[in-house]
């Protein structure tokens, strides 16, 4: 299936739930300030009130939500994180990566929130671009650093800073860091608790 046919695939799924932004590769993408403000408040929110949604329902599940509204709302989920993600790379393709506060509706806050929940392969082809943005103090370095810890971990590799969840093997936590006698110094660099039974 060519990017064409995906594209309209995911336009006419978010149509259905009522979250409409183009998608289309001929349209054309304004670079004015206030505008892209907008198009990234709308991807953010869509991306947290889907997961919102999510949290939400298995706070309190019930029959209905684990027999189905789960699963459709994974979908949806997928759906419009893949359509956010083809929006970012038609804005920076024409824009630039988002240069701006970093605050949650604009782009930089957003952008990182689009990246961090994609594929791996999404998340090192915009690494290089999150790192310079982190660096120009847009990005918040704690931010960099859970994806730091994220693209670890789904590359079977030891975190950085113990951020995400512990990978699991034959029922036991894999506590597995680079240069474990520091870890917690790092970690105290973000105001985080150390984590027990390192120095």
């Amino acid at each position: 299936m060519d990017m064409k046919k995906i594209e309209n695939m995911f336009f006419v799924a978010l149509l259905a739930y009522g979250y409409v932004f183009p998608v289309h590769a001929e349209d054309a993408i304004s670079c004015e300030p206030d505008v892209l403000k907008h198009r990234y408040e709308r991807m953010e929110n869509a991306d947290w009130q889907i997961r919102v949604e999510e949290r939400n329902g298995d706070a309190h599940p019930d029959a209905e939500w684990l027999r189905s509204a789960r699963d459709a709302n994974a979908k949806r989920r997928m759906e419009i994180g893949l359509a956010n993600q083809l929006e970012l790379d038609r804005i920076v393709a024409s824009c630039g990566y988002p240069r701006g506060p970093k605050t949650i509706g604009n782009g930089p806050h957003a952008a990182f929130y689009i990246i961090h929940h994609a594929s791996l392969d999404y998340q090192l082809k915009y690494l290089p671009l999150i790192k310079e943005s982190m660096e120009r103090g847009e990005t918040d370095a704690y931010l960099f650093a859970l994806l730091e810890d994220r693209m670890l971990v789904r590359q079977g590799k030891p975190q950085k800073y113990g951020f995400q969840r512990w990978p699991v093997v034959n029922g036991v936590e894999q506590k597995l860091v680079q240069d474990p006698e520091h870890v917690n110094e790092r970690r105290a660099r973000f105001g985080q608790q150390p984590i027990p039974g390192f120095p």
